[in-house]
């Protein structure tokens, strides 16, 4: 719940920062990348959060790697504050949390498509174009495949779940039969 709780407080800070100065989109971009950039280098991470260096050291660790990158003075000053009020291990956290921030004001939602075999082209932007009608919304989709689901496809839009796949369809009709012994 703590982590929660600082994800959302930092990330709507840096927001209000962002539209402001109308640059929302860019330090989110930025904060994405660095975020990513700790995914791809968890020896990094562990180096930023480790307590048996001092502070400093891994204060100077940070501000080695913010001097290769070329991010915004903004998104620099607000890496360096996460590293100060130790919060740097937020830091995923908090860029989800702001990207969807970013996501709801530039009316974009995400979706996932979930499908037994590799769909074409055009089934997947049929898809897209349903559920941009149905949320009015600009939409970021995520295409995957599970051949577990034997057929069909399952979208996922926020916390709605169209489920078309036919391992549903069978355990449904399993128990139904069950319910009709």
């Amino acid at each position: 719940m703590i982590k929660v709780t600082i994800a959302r407080r930092y990330a709507k800070a840096l927001l209000a920062i962002g539209k402001e100065e109308q640059k929302f989109v860019q330090y989110n971009n930025e904060l994405q990348a660095f975020s990513e950039m700790l995914d791809k280098s968890p020896d990094l991470l562990g180096v930023l959060t480790n307590p048996l260096y001092t502070a400093a050291a891994r204060k100077n660790v940070l501000e080695a790697v913010l001097q290769k990158i070329k991010f915004s003075p903004v998104i620099k000053n607000f890496i360096s504050l996460l590293m100060d009020n130790n919060r740097i291990r937020y830091v995923r956290d908090i860029a989800a949390f702001h990207q969807r921030l970013v996501d709801d004001l530039s009316n974009i939602c995400s979706a996932a498509i979930l499908s037994a075999t590799e769909l074409s082209k055009g089934v997947i932007e049929n898809i897209k174009k349903a559920v941009e009608q149905m949320t009015k919304k600009q939409v970021r989709l995520q295409v995957e495949v599970d051949p577990g689901l034997i057929g069909g496809v399952i979208t996922k839009v926020g916390d709605m779940n169209f489920d078309g796949s036919v391992r549903t369809q069978l355990l449904s009709l399993k128990e139904a039969l069950k319910k009709g012994e």
